[in-house]
């Protein structure tokens, strides 16, 4: 016997869904963000960030090493970090 009404997996497929169609929503209105250079192409790329063994949030009490996401202007490679986490 099947049960009634919609299951986790539909829901979780309409949900994506519903996200894909608001930002395709989004993107129509978005404007493209520029590098100081000009240039409107970032590729994706990793920075290192260093935890501290005495950092209050570091569980495990000794020095981390984390991959941080950032994106790089493929013309002059400016880094482009919007939480401002890199060092200029």
């Amino acid at each position: 016997m099947m049960a009634d009404g919609p299951t986790p997996m539909n829901n979780q497929a309409q949900a994506q869904q519903q996200q894909e169609i608001l930002v395709r929503k989004m993107l129509e209105t978005a404007k493209p963000r520029s590098c100081k250079c000009g240039c409107q192409a970032y590729e994706q790329a990793i920075a290192i960030m260093e935890v501290s063994a005495l950092d209050p949030n570091n569980p495990t009490g000794q020095q981390q090493h984390l991959n941080y996401p950032v994106l790089c202007c493929v013309k002059c490679q400016t880094v482009f970090d919007p939480m401002g986490k890199i060092a200029k």
